[in-house]
């Protein structure tokens, strides 16, 4: 049952959504909302530099500077100037494509919800360049972001977006017009346009990233392609172009088309929420995150037991139901490149016991096809272990030896949950450890620095120099 009262009909969904962003002020946040902002801007920085120079950046960024632009706004790496919606698509690119960025994960009915809300960042940082905005409103602006993606997410009541057959990222079909209308200066009215412009035209289908077909390149382009079309929708909307301002609520809208009425409008908009943001995970490994409990395991028994391939006769890796699904079918079984290797339990698992880590360093064309890897992943098993569906990070690993001794060891709260969360210290050495292929140590502690004090700086654009290597 629709649970808005007449008075909150009379105003649109996206209007009240507008609404609540706009009022949002950096100054009044509670201290700790404003400190996540930060970490979540250090960990998001560190993986778009820790993507530099992958397959997916490279192609676009021959595509991108065929079609040329205006230099309005940085590129993260190179320092080349782009257009300020080409810089948030080749940024987003960079960011996503490690599958080491943060992750936020909702329960919803009998299953889960997950979305990786850092991708908003990419945007905001080429609007507030190019607008040069402060450091507080560029922040403040994160800070909606998450806030509104993750209301997204909540408002699914039985059944989440990829159930229904879409991709978690059309969220950012309604939530980045919003930061970019903001960003921009737009008016209330032409902000709802740009919602209904890009709401309208920007869903994303589910098989970009699903249990039985294979990954591709097109995974990292998800949220950079939402990102351009709401920036796009925003730039329109300031010069009169309008849209729909019931994309949401209205017939044949969001609500209607994609979830057939089974979706909460009030919690889009309601004031009594806490600050999602604080339940913001990051992620200790380069892989899918339903994959972090049994990797863990893996990783304390072979470091605990000093277990090496040579000893292992079998190893059975067990998982909820959504995560064997999701890195257990037939299509992540013998991986051939990065989107599949990062979503394939048989993979992760192997190259854990070989190399004792998961990091952006376990993945290349040579190691996907590595006999050893091989024969190691075939001595694999996975398994579905119910247990585990309300807590889909968590995880276990059996192995058994060749001398016949059998270790076991699970893990409920991985590093980076909100049962156990990843401290600013994690936070700095996860970056220092991607940062490092491109930069000396003294230029990562002056950008670590710059970026734990950005809410100090007065204008944004003075922060993309220290971006470029």
């Amino acid at each position: 049952m629709d649970t808005l009262s007449q008075e909150q009909k009379t105003v649109s969904v996206s209007t009240r959504m507008v609404r609540w962003a706009s009022a949002l002020d950096f100054d009044r946040l509670p201290a700790e909302v404003r400190h996540e902002s930060r970490r979540a801007l250090v960990d998001s920085i560190g993986c778009a530099i820790g993507g530099y120079g992958c397959d997916a950046h490279l192609i676009a960024a021959r595509v991108l500077k065929k079609l040329g632009g205006n230099a309005e706004a940085t590129v993260i790496g190179s320092g080349d100037k782009a257009s300020v919606m080409n810089a948030a698509v080749l940024n987003g690119i960079m960011l996503r494509y490690l599958d080491y960025n943060d992750v936020y994960v909702v329960p919803v009915g009998k299953m889960v919800a997950g979305g990786h809300l850092g991708e908003v960042i990419p945007g905001a940082l080429a609007m507030a360049e190019h607008r040069h905005v402060s450091g507080r409103e560029f922040l403040v602006n994160v800070v909606a972001g998450y806030e509104l993606s993750a209301r997204m997410l909540h408002a699914c009541r039985e059944t989440p977006f990829a159930n229904r057959g879409w991709n978690t990222d059309s969220r950012g079909a309604v939530v980045m017009p919003i930061l970019a209308g903001r960003l921009l200066g737009l008016t209330e009215e032409q902000t709802v346009n740009a919602v209904g412009i890009s709401a309208s035209t920007g869903m994303i289908l589910g098989i970009l990233d699903t249990d039985e077909e294979a990954n591709t390149l097109a995974k990292n382009f998800r949220f950079p392609s939402a990102t351009h079309r709401a920036i796009f929708s925003a730039f329109l909307a300031q010069e009169g172009f309008t849209g729909p301002e019931r994309v949401l609520e209205g017939q044949r809208g969001f609500v209607e088309a994609v979830f057939q009425g089974d979706y909460r409008l009030d919690t889009l908009t309601a004031a009594d929420q806490p600050f999602h943001i604080l339940d913001n995970r990051y992620k200790p490994f380069a892989a899918e995150s339903t994959a972090h409990g049994h990797l863990s395991a893996t990783l304390h028994l072979v470091k605990t037991h000093d277990l090496k391939p040579a000893d292992i006769e079998s190893v059975t890796v067990r998982a909820g139901t959504r995560g064997i699904a999701h890195t257990g079918d037939a299509a992540k079984r013998h991986p051939r490149d990065k989107e599949t290797a990062d979503h394939s339990s048989w993979y992760l698992t192997a190259v854990a016991i070989m190399d004792r880590e998961v990091s952006p360093r376990q993945y290349s064309r040579e190691r996907y096809t590595d006999p050893a890897v091989e024969a190691l992943m075939a001595r694999i098993t996975l398994e579905v272990a119910t247990e585990f569906d309300q807590q889909p990070m968590a995880g276990e690993t059996v192995i058994r030896t060749r001398s016949g001794e059998t270790f076991a060891h699970r893990v409920l709260h991985p590093k980076g949950t909100s049962g156990n969360r990843m401290s600013d210290g994690d936070i700095n050495e996860k970056f220092r450890d991607m940062a490092r292929v491109h930069l000396n140590d003294a230029r990562i502690d002056q950008l670590l620095d710059q970026l734990w004090k950005v809410d100090q700086l007065d204008d944004m654009a003075k922060l993309p120099p220290l971006l470029a290597f």
